[in-house]
């Protein structure tokens, strides 16, 4: 008899095999999804600590910038400094560079001479919607936008405002002014974030497993008799453990693909989550598809293999009477 008329008097006719199948679809679609969308942030927490971070120069030999520090076209004097805006907080990095500068500002071509500034898309709006005595006339004139590239996320205020020389030596705040060549972003402030994603990430994919392996004992009598059926009429346990992984492999699989649409829908609800200080691109919680097929397949593989281990190990033999 083939495998495919077998599988039927497993499944077939019987309400409560079509609900097991469907719990392990459900089971698998929400776990697939939940993965992803934690591996997704996983990948993004790096980015966006980069994108948060360029504006706090830090150097490994800071050189304090003076009143008389003669820059060249390839340094640049720089700080960093907090505002506020109502409750919300800004963030500006103070900047001086000499006409023929090459050092460039993340997500932009322009460097803001002293009486301009570069603002992030939310600090743009912000500054258009209030009157200009309020807001935009503490910084001067708007040289440009930030790019998506160059901020943490959609609310985030970021301010880029160029100073001369001698003020911004003068400047007293939290942090010296120093010399720089270059603004670049680090990973780090981003690192409890990715090891508390990484373990939510795999954590997940136990509750998965051990879903299917409940569920492949629910029903476990009315199974054990259809099992028990294909051993009379000649099937080896090895067949038998062969047919349930292949139950299970085909609803696995429905599941994972159900799980990669479901995740896909998600990403814009998710993307509304505030971490850090501000929301998500949508873009950061996409994954490459290569992740989204290989978390398939896995998922499929480990569900399969516990769903043939475990009919294997149950030893199901022919019908009592037939014992007899």
């Amino acid at each position: 008899m083939r495998d495919f008329a077998l599988a039927r008097l497993i499944v077939a006719g019987d309400r409560s095999a079509r609900r097991r199948l469907l719990g392990i679809v459900a089971g698998v679609m929400v776990g697939v999804a939940v993965f992803l969308l934690l591996t997704a942030a996983y990948q993004a927490f790096g980015e966006r600590s980069r994108r948060s971070s360029w504006h706090t120069p830090i150097t490994a030999s800071p050189t304090a910038l003076m009143p008389d520090t003669e820059l060249t076209a390839h340094t640049a004097g720089a700080a960093s400094t907090l505002d506020h805006v109502g409750n919300r907080t800004v963030t500006v990095l103070l900047v001086a560079t000499t006409e023929d500068t090459r050092v460039r500002i993340p997500g932009s071509d322009v460097v803001p001479r002293p009486g301009q500034y570069l603002a992030s898309p939310a600090m743009a709006d912000l500054i258009a919607s209030m009157p200009a005595d309020q807001l935009a006339e503490r910084y001067g004139r708007q040289a440009g936008v930030l790019s998506e590239d160059a901020v943490e996320g959609p609310d985030s205020l970021v301010l880029v405002v160029g100073m001369e020389v001698p003020r911004l030596a003068a400047w007293q705040g939290s942090e010296q002014p120093q010399v720089v060549t270059g603004f670049v972003g680090h990973d780090y402030a981003a690192q409890a974030y990715r090891i508390v994603a990484a373990i939510g990430a795999l954590a997940i994919l136990a509750p998965v497993l051990l879903l299917i392996a409940i569920v492949t004992d629910l029903g476990a009598a009315q199974r054990a008799e259809r099992f028990a059926t294909l051993r009379l009429i000649g099937a080896t346990p090895g067949r038998v453990a062969r047919l349930a992984a292949a139950e299970t492999a085909a609803t696995s699989a429905l599941g994972a693909v159900a799980g990669v649409v479901l995740y896909l829908a998600l990403i814009p609800a998710a993307a509304r989550l505030t971490i850090g200080s501000s929301r998500f691109f949508a873009r950061d919680l996409l994954t490459s598809p290569p992740v989204m097929i290989l978390t398939a397949v896995g998922v499929v593989g480990g569900a399969t293999a516990v769903s043939w281990w475990r009919t294997r190990r149950a030893d199901v033999g022919p019908l009592g009477a037939s014992r007899e």
